[in-house]
């Protein structure tokens, strides 16, 4: 991986925090990845989250990515994440891919005026591939299991200490390109004395994403 992607990615995440943006699987080696995607929740109805994301393949197993909240930034609160994707195995006939991503996440909030969250997350993605009209790619569905925990003392958002989100969806892939569309569904166990009232509620989602390949 080139110094000035890292130092890029490394920036993006000191700079801001968490955002919704994954990788499904892992890239090929020295592969990039440049994508945005639009969230729209039954919390926030009038207002979709837009999301950055950049990847690049370290190995074929591999992959290191950070991401940006871009909508957040113009509500005083900055989220990014960053992690690595690391693929157990590659599907066969019916058989899913599988991968994990551990990731650190968090945001700044110019309400506290302080770093007020930074959380540990941890996602299993199991994917299961089909031919296309091109031989070089493959379309894929795939089943998201996110894991948002919290550490820091107090737990000023999470309660619990966690909060499950599951993601069903789709990816269209060509040689340059990848279309995904996913729903989304995220248990509502925020304390909504600490954080926005409409995040104790159970939160449903559609998410359209756009990625370009390099």
């Amino acid at each position: 991986m080139k110094f000035p992607i890292l130092l890029s990615l490394f920036g993006l995440f000191l700079l801001t925090s968490c955002t919704s943006s994954r990788v499904i699987r892992p890239l090929e080696k020295k592969q990039t990845a440049f994508g945005a995607d639009v969230s729209l929740l039954s919390t926030s109805p009038t207002a979709p989250i837009i999301n950055i994301q950049l990847a690049h393949g370290l190995s074929k197993s591999t992959t290191f990515y950070s991401g940006i909240n871009f909508s957040s930034i113009f509500t005083g609160v900055f989220m990014a994440d960053l992690g690595f994707l690391y693929g157990l195995w590659h599907p066969k006939a019916w058989r899913p891919g599988c991968s994990i991503s551990p990731r650190i996440s968090g945001h700044f909030s110019s309400h506290y005026s302080v770093l007020t969250a930074i959380q540990p997350e941890a996602d299993l993605n199991l994917y299961w591939e089909y031919l296309n009209r091109e031989k070089s790619a493959k379309n894929f569905l795939f089943l998201n299991i996110r894991n948002w925990f919290e550490v820091e003392k107090g737990r000023k958002f999470l309660p619990n200490g966690y909060r499950p989100i599951i993601s069903f969806g789709h990816r269209w892939q060509t040689e340059k390109m990848q279309l995904g569309v996913e729903a989304r569904y995220m248990h509502g166990n925020f304390d909504a004395a600490n954080y926005d009232v409409g995040n104790a509620n159970n939160t449903l989602g559609m998410m359209f994403t756009v990625v370009r390949l390099f």
